[in-house]
């Protein structure tokens, strides 16, 4: 639950992936973790960011699953609507990276293509 709450409020998704800034961010969630004094353990960034994506596929999975059945109840307790939120927001912030990411691809194909077809 801590950890759910620190990554809606440090919203690590608005970097890109494997840039300096988001590991700045999951550096900064991991200090806040091992400061807080209900945990008594030490927590390590790698750890925390496999850990967050695990709890993120477990619920996402959960989701499917129940959005299969008919005539069950979601329950709506606390974690699951952070988890709904932070599903939300990072889905979409993936969409926009890969929205620039296949454009750029595509200009890149074809900017190949065209050198290609200027040395025949």
């Amino acid at each position: 639950m801590i950890l759910a709450k620190d990554v809606r409020a440090s919203e690590p998704w608005i970097f890109k992936p494997r840039t300096v800034d988001r590991g700045k961010v999951w550096n900064a969630i991991t200090d806040r973790l091992n400061d807080e004094t209900s945990v008594k353990f030490q927590v390590k960034k790698k750890n925390v960011q496999e850990h967050f994506k695990l709890l993120l596929d477990k619920f996402k999975a959960k989701r499917k699953h129940q959005a299969k059945l008919t005539g069950v109840d979601i329950e709506d307790s606390e974690m699951n609507i952070l988890m709904e939120e932070i599903s939300a927001k990072w889905e979409e912030a993936e969409a926009s990276d890969l929205g620039c990411t296949s454009k750029e691809k595509a200009d890149s194909v074809f900017v190949r293509k065209v050198k290609i077809f200027r040395r025949v």
